[in-house]
C-alpha cells in the first residue's frame, strides 16, 4: 500500500514537472493559452495554467504584471471566440441541450445581461465559476462586441490578478507547513484534486444518461 502511495506520488509529480517544463518553455504564451481554453469551455485548463505560472512568478523566472496581462489577453480571446459562437450558432446550441443545467445557467446570465448589461459581464468574469458560460449568452444577445471586449479584458484581469496572488500565498504556506510532511507539490495536489473532480462530474453526467437510456429503452418495451 505504502508503495503504490510513493508511486501515484511520483507519477503525480512527474507530470507536474512536465507542466512546469511547458510553461517554462512557452512562458506567457502557456498561460494565455489555458485562460483561453477554459474560457471556450474546457474544464481546468486555466487552472493548471494558473498553477504552473504561480511557480515561475514566485521562483522570479515570470513577470507577476506580465503573467496577470497575459493570462487577461488569453481570457478575452477565448471569451470572444465564445461570444462569436453564440452570436452565429446560439439558437441551435440552445435547442439542442435545451434541458442541460449548463443551458439553464446561460439563461440565467442571459437575462441578468438583459437587466444590467455590461455590469453583468464585468463581474461574472469576476468569478470563476461563470468565466466560461457568460460569453455565448451575451453572443446570442446580440450584446455590444466593444462593450463586452472592455468588461471581459478588465474583468479578466482582475480575477488573474487577485487569483495568482492568493494561489502564490496559499502555495507559500503550504510549501512551509505540509509539503515537508506529505511530499506532494501544491501544484500536484491541485491537479490531483482537478483530474478527481472532472472524471466525478462525467462519471455522474454519463451514469444518469445510461440509466435514463435504460429506463426509455424498458419504458418503450
Amino acid at each position: 500500500m505504502i508503495r503504490r502511495s510513493l508511486s501515484s506520488i511520483f507519477w503525480i509529480n512527474y507530470i507536474t514537472n512536465w507542466f512546469m517544463v511547458l510553461a517554462e518553455q512557452f512562458s506567457y504564451g502557456s498561460l494565455a493559452l489555458g485562460m483561453a481554453m477554459e474560457s471556450l469551455g474546457i474544464p481546468f485548463a486555466g487552472f493548471a495554467a494558473e498553477m504552473s505560472a504561480t511557480v515561475l512568478v514566485s521562483e522570479g523566472k515570470m513577470n507577476f504584471t506580465l503573467a496577470v496581462i497575459a493570462a487577461a489577453v488569453g481570457n478575452t480571446v477565448g471569451s470572444i471566440i465564445s461570444y462569436g459562437i453564440g452570436y452565429k450558432f446560439g439558437n441551435i446550441i440552445r435547442k439542442k441541450r435545451k434541458d442541460h443545467k449548463l443551458a439553464k445557467r446561460e439563461e440565467s446570465l442571459q437575462e441578468y445581461i438583459k437587466n444590467y448589461g455590461t455590469v453583468t459581464i464585468f463581474f461574472a468574469q469576476l468569478l470563476g465559476f461563470t468565466r466560461p458560460f457568460i460569453s455565448i449568452p451575451a453572443g446570442l444577445l446580440k450584446f455590444d462586441f466593444k462593450k463586452f471586449a472592455l468588461a471581459t479584458l478588465f474583468g479578466g484581469a482582475i480575477y488573474s490578478a487577485y487569483s495568482l496572488y492568493l494561489t502564490i500565498i496559499i502555495r507559500h504556506y503550504y510549501d512551509r507547513f505540509v509539503y515537508p510532511y506529505i511530499g506532494l507539490s501544491f501544484i500536484s495536489l491541485a491537479l490531483l484534486i482537478g483530474a478527481g473532480y472532472i472524471i466525478t462530474h462525467f462519471s455522474i453526467h454519463f451514469g444518469k444518461k445510461l440509466a435514463n437510456y435504460q429506463n426509455g429503452k424498458n419504458n418503450g418495451d
